[in-house]
Formats: C-alpha cells, structure tokens, sequence
C-alpha cells in the first residue's frame, strides 16, 4: 500500500493502480485470519486501501462513475472506522470523490451548474478535515473552493456584455483568488498558490480558463501520508505506560524517492515522555540490504549495522535528535522502520518503534553518454519567446533557470518536483547581476523577481534551515507548473536529442 501510494505522488499512475489493487486483495485474505477484535480495524484500511485504487482508476479512465464508486466505499469505511477522526477523514474523502466525479462529468457537459455542486462538496470535506484535525487538507480544500468560485465568476464575466458587469465579476473573481492563494501558501501547496496567482492575468488575455478538474488536481487524499496503516497498532491501555520510561520517536527524510547509488537524510527526533528517566543503548533497522548506513560525519559509531546511542540518559520530557544518511544500493521499495533500544530505571530492557516510512529506489534511466553531452546541449537551447518578457536581465535570469532545471533532471537525474531550485545569491553570482535585481533596497522584491514571478516564469519556496546555514533559505526555479513553460523546456530537449 506504500508503496502504491508513493508510485502515485511521483505520478506512475498504472503501477500505483496495480499496487493499490494487490494490497486491497492481500488485506482481504488477512480480514479471513484476524482475531474478531482486531477485524474493525482491519476492515477500515481495506476499505481506505479499496477506494484508493478505485479513485486512481477513476484518475487514470477520467469516469465519473468510479468517482461515485470510490466515494460509497468510503462511507462503508466510516461505518466500521474505530474513532470520531478516521470517521471524519472518510467523510472528507468522500466528499472529495463527490466533486472530482462532478468535475470529471463537468469535462463532458460544460454545465455550469456542475460548478455549484463541486463547491457544496468541497465545503463537506473541509469541515470534515477539520474536524478530524487535518489542518493542511482543510487549508487546501477551503482554497480550492474559493478557486472554484473564482472559475465560475470568471465564466460568467465572459458570457457579459455589459462592461460595467463584466469589471464587478473580474473583481469578485480577483478577491476570491486572492484568498485563494493566501490558503494555499498557508497549507504549503507552492504550485497551487502560483496557479491561483496566474489564472486572473490569464483570463483577462483571453486565453483558455483552468477547468474544475485541474483546480481539483493533486487534492489532499493523496497527501494523508500513511494515516489508515496505524489504526493497526496497539492503543494504549492507560496511564500505566507513563509510570515508567516511555520513549515516543518521529522520523523524516529528506528525499522519499531516490535514485540509485544518492543518499537521503534521515533526521530521528527523541522524546522521554514517561515518569522515569531512560538510557538509549542503540537504534536498530536502519540498515538493510539495499540501504547502507554513511559513516562519515556520524555522532555515534555504527556496531553490527547498528546505531551506539553509548548510553544516552533521557530525562522525563528531555529530547534528542540524531541524524543519518542513507546510502541506496539497490532499486526497489524500502520501508524505514527503526526501533530504538533503551533500559528503564528498573534496569530492564525493550524497545519502541518509530512510525514506518516508505522509500523508493529507482534506476536512472540515462546513460553516461547522454548525460555528457548536457553541456554542449545548453549551448543550443532556443531563446524564449520576447513577449514573455519585460527587460533584458529577466531573460537571462530565466534562460539560467532553464539551463540549471534540465542540468539537475538530465544530468544529474533529480525528479522533476526536486531540479532546478537555487538560492537567490547563487543566480547573482552565476549570472553576474547585480543584488537588486532581486532584492529591493529599503526591503522588497527587486524587479526581476517581480517581473518573472508576475508573469508566472518563476516559482520561488522557502526551504528548511539546513546544516552549516544560520536559518531558512529561499530558492527559486523555473516555474515547471506553467503549461508554456513546461511546453517550452520540452520541446528544447526535443529539438536537440
């Protein structure tokens, strides 16, 4: 089911398909063997994991039926959910299956009225979400309606031939992304923001407006993470488990989806939440075959492809955060679940598990020869069109993030969503302007950055503080979410391979 769940971020959807379908199978052979107290909660994931790969074959067939379908499981899903949250994030789901079906029947129909039934189900899934305290997918949902809003006042601003009447929409249209957008940076959906910031200047040069199905694109159901998998852990029984030590660990990695032979950063985080203090001996699984701990730079010496935590003491509340890089040594799906050894006060030994995390190795796909030619291959890339446009400095800048993207994607074989991003001071360096071109004295935006980002050239995002920096950094890139941009960037490879 991870596994499926990862091929469908990264966009291979008839794999994702066949994964969501096996694990829906292989969970029904399990519901046969479970003991009658633990089948709820078995029954629950195996209908989450069945709607899953009934909406991804829904998303592949662009049927609405399959929509509707996905969205029936998901209320049988709430019926046997075993809290108020997972009910909740059912309902949620299944209303977010409601709006996709809408709009999946509004690309055949053109009905305007579809436009009404989408925002009613969006608003459903939003107070489900909150309530079931998934700020983020709220957030999106809650934006995504405001664009559906924007979409339809715009439709009809087309449709007016009263001036006076066609301005007031345009302006009803321009508050509600304005909102939109806002929602969007609030939940972190970067792509999103820039599409809501774009779709005014868009409509007013009269091209083609966004349809409801692509404003509903990347929606939150696939963003959940692993949520369903934990209603298979114990629950705590009382308070008893805080009488003694009781360490509790969150886990994240930098790169989920990895190339063959790359690394990935994996930042463990430490918490005693227990009465009584404890001592770490060791974190365990972290290596496996086809995943290698890198030892250089490490806090803590690795015996028997184990981490030596050398008898860390952790005090009641007391944290502790460690850091390891991991090194891919085979393709395939991986899951990352670490445990970590401790003894209690009372000298006796056990262990606590981290929430498990997915990770995918794949092979590059280009050979060495392909890979070497990149440079004289940048020396040949067409030149933007003029009308995108407003000053000289603008150009080049883009032309760089051009060259820097397809470098990273080709070269490199960084996935599309990870190339091209660079920090703003390492463009005025490689590109030799000067600093206010991007930074405004007095504080501000320079006038590139306004430029590039106001015509939809350019995408920027904050990125965590990371070792040997003092905080968060920006970084910029071609936005690779603009259709003409991507058309662009495209046909440039084409053209010259």
């Amino acid at each position: 089911m991870e596994e499926a769940r990862l091929l469908d971020r990264i966009g291979e959807d008839e794999a994702s398909l066949e994964k969501y379908l096996a694990a829906s199978d292989a969970f029904k052979v399990l519901q046969e063997r479970e003991a009658p107290q633990g089948l709820d909660d078995l029954k629950t994931i195996t209908l989450f994991c069945k709607a899953w790969a009934n909406m991804k074959q829904a998303e592949v067939r662009g049927t609405p039926e399959l929509y509707n379908s996905a969205a029936k499981i998901f209320l049988k899903a709430e019926g046997s959910a075993p809290d108020e949250g997972y009910r909740r994030l059912a309902l949620a789901n299944a209303s977010i299956c409601r709006a996709l079906a809408s709009s999946s029947s509004f690309r055949r129909t053109r009905e305007t009225r579809l436009y009404s039934a989408i925002k009613n189900q969006l608003e459903i899934a939003a107070d489900n979400y909150e309530l079931a305290g998934f700020e983020r997918a709220a957030s999106w949902t809650r934006a995504t309606e405001k664009f559906i809003d924007a979409l339809a006042y715009l439709a009809d601003a087309e449709r007016k031939r009263d001036a006076g009447k066609k301005s007031e929409l345009f302006g009803l249209a321009e508050k509600h992304l304005d909102l939109a957008s806002r929602l969007y940076s609030k939940a972190g959906f970067r792509a999103k923001e820039t599409e809501a910031k774009k779709l005014l200047r868009h409509a007013r040069e009269g091209k083609e407006l966004l349809r409801p199905a692509e404003v509903l694109a990347g929606n939150p159901v696939k963003h959940q993470g692993s949520m369903p998998a934990s209603l298979l852990k114990d629950r705590p029984l009382g308070l008893e488990r805080f009488e003694s030590a009781n360490i509790v660990g969150r886990i994240s990695v930098s790169e989920k989806v990895l190339g063959l032979g790359s690394t990935t950063a994996v930042e463990m985080e430490m918490i005693n939440l227990g009465n009584k203090p404890a001592t770490l001996i060791r974190v365990e699984g972290l290596s496996q075959d086809g995943l290698e701990i890198e030892r250089e730079r490490l806090s803590y010496p690795v015996r028997d492809n184990c981490l030596d935590l050398k008898g860390k003491r952790l005090q009641h509340l007391q944290t502790h955060s460690v850091r390891v890089c991991l090194r891919s040594g085979r393709k395939g799906a991986f899951e990352l679940r670490p445990r970590i050894v401790l003894v209690g006060d009372d000298g006796s030994e056990r262990s606590c598990e981290f929430e498990p995390v997915a990770l995918m190795v794949r092979e590059s796909s280009l050979p060495e020869s392909f890979r070497s030619s990149i440079s004289e291959f940048e020396s040949r890339i067409s030149a933007a069109p003029n009308s995108w446009f407003e000053t000289s400095r603008g150009r080049r800048v883009f032309e760089h993030l051009v060259k820097v993207f397809l470098r990273d994607y080709m070269s490199k074989g960084l996935y599309s969503e990870r190339a091209g991003w660079r920090s703003l001071m390492d463009i005025v360096r490689e590109v030799k302007i000067p600093k206010s071109a991007f930074y405004r004295k007095g504080g501000g935006d320079g006038a590139v950055l306004v430029e590039l980002e106001r015509r939809g050239l350019m995408e920027r995002r904050i990125f965590p503080e990371e070792r040997g920096r003092g905080g968060a950094i920006t970084r910029i890139r071609l936005a690779y979410e603009n259709p003409e941009v991507r058309k662009f960037v495209k046909q440039a490879v084409f053209e010259n391979f």
